[in-house]
């Protein structure tokens, strides 16, 4: 799944850099006369905060010597999104220039948010789409991939509290068989969330399942003792508690 940016504008010699121009058309954004060192540093930090490489905005094949890509062309709509992206950040940077000042100033850059992937989507919303269309199952190997792709990296959050937020979405919806896998996941990596135990305990416990649910309920109580809630819920399973 995860897009490599593996040979970047900056970075090409003797062929590769012979197809990017010395002078550039059709810019809109920024400035016509730009340098061209410049604009390769930027078109390198594009394709490092979106993890991409030259040919998703521009049309062309994607080959380390770029040969017949054509960097004018508006046909592919990442390359227009780019410009509306580009306005945005301008924007957003001219109002934080309004703040009250401080000892760093606040600059939004496009890696701000994307983080390394080109939709710059949450983790428990990009997983949920994943059980909306196609099961709980589906969603926990995407979970998998994802975290084998990209774990140690900024793109997604893999702490414990995705999974339980995407959880307490879940229950709402009583999509509790969906829901206990994901759960389990995420305690085998997160085997200290108090969080992850108290919502499995929940959704076990919507599915009839109460000794699985009181001993998701202990767990709660091992890594938070007192847990008000855990404390009750295991006091009208397994009482006496």
């Amino acid at each position: 799944m995860k897009r490599l940016a593996v040979v970047l504008l900056g970075g090409l010699a003797g062929q590769a850099g012979a197809q990017i121009p010395d002078r550039f058309e059709n810019l809109k954004v920024l400035r016509s006369d730009i340098a061209r060192d410049s604009l390769l540093s930027i078109m390198r930090g594009f394709s490092f905060a979106l993890g991409v490489r030259c040919v998703y905005c521009h049309v062309g094949e994607d080959s380390p010597t770029l040969q017949g890509v054509d960097f004018k062309s508006d046909e592919r709509a990442p390359k227009r999104s780019a410009r509306e992206m580009l306005r945005m950040v301008a924007e957003v940077n001219t109002r934080l220039q309004g703040l009250p000042p401080r000892e760093s100033p606040l600059e939004v850059r496009c890696v701000t948010c994307h983080r390394g992937v080109p939709r710059p989507i949450p983790l428990e919303d990009s997983l949920y789409r994943v059980v909306a269309s196609s099961g709980g199952a589906a969603a926990l190997a995407a979970y998998d991939s994802l975290r084998a792709a990209y774990y140690g990296g900024a793109a997604f959050d893999f702490g414990s509290m995705p999974l339980v937020r995407l959880s307490e979405r879940l229950y709402a919806e009583k999509r509790h068989e969906e829901a206990v896998p994901l759960l389990r996941r995420n305690a085998e990596h997160s085997p200290r969330s108090w969080n992850t135990y108290w919502e499995l305990g929940r959704h076990l416990e919507a599915l009839n399942r109460p000794a699985d649910a009181v001993a998701a309920y202990r767990a709660v109580l091992e890594r938070f003792p007192n847990h008000p809630r855990a404390t009750a819920r295991l006091r009208a399973l397994a009482p006496p508690f």
